[in-house]
């Protein structure tokens, strides 16, 4: 029930075992949150939901394999920050996690160097603590300044989970911090849709 990605991708997965599923949707269309919309006098559709696509999420990149819409992602190995004056294109190293994270901490923008060596300390301390509780609670036991929080976490975090980082739990932060930063050195990737969203979902999915 739902025709969101979880239930488009379930149904594929039952579809591929032998199970002929029946894909119950209210809506005229499929994708759920992650969806378009058009403003009046405006040109192009605006996507709303899970719009940036990160390379840890496996799920997702072999549910559009799947799906046979891997094409409709273009994926980006360096990463525009805003920078005064300006962006500041950041570029992992071709070495193997965590070590990829030095020259992209190093460059971070709009942080000072003690605020870089705290957020590395952070990331080391989720990858090592069981903590729980409201992500906002752990940041500031870890040493994660409001600053920083808003400078380096949240906007992150916002791509990555599509939600208000100070509603969100520690265990989901840990998750992410895990898959994207230190699992692997492609997990940083982003990728991006080269069509509207509800596209991708009615026109490359559905059919």
């Amino acid at each position: 029930v739902g025709g969101g990605f979880a239930g488009c991708a379930a149904a594929l997965r039952l579809a591929a075992i032998g199970v002929r599923p029946v894909l119950i949707e209210y809506k005229f269309f499929l994708g759920g949150r992650t969806t378009s919309y058009t403003l009046k006098d405006w040109p192009e559709a605006l996507d709303n939901g899970q719009h940036v696509i990160l390379g840890c999420c496996d799920r997702t990149r072999r549910f559009l394999e799947d799906a046979g819409a891997a094409d409709a992602v273009k994926w980006h190995r360096t990463l525009p920050v805003s920078a005064p004056g300006g962006f500041r294109t950041l570029r992992p190293w071709p070495v193997f996690a965590p070590f990829h994270l030095i020259p992209f901490l190093a460059r971070f923008p709009q942080l000072t160097a003690t605020e870089r060596a705290r957020v590395a300390w952070g990331i080391f301390r989720m990858a090592t603590s069981d903590s729980n509780g409201l992500w906002t609670d752990t940041a500031a036991r870890f040493g994660q300044t409001a600053r920083i929080q808003d400078r380096f976490w949240n906007p992150f975090l916002v791509s990555a989970l599509n939600a208000d980082p100070a509603k969100v739990s520690t265990s989901h932060v840990r998750r992410i911090v895990h898959e994207a930063f230190l699992r692997t050195n492609g997990g940083m990737n982003i990728g991006i849709p080269i069509s509207p969203l509800i596209t991708l979902f009615n026109d490359r999915i559905r059919p």
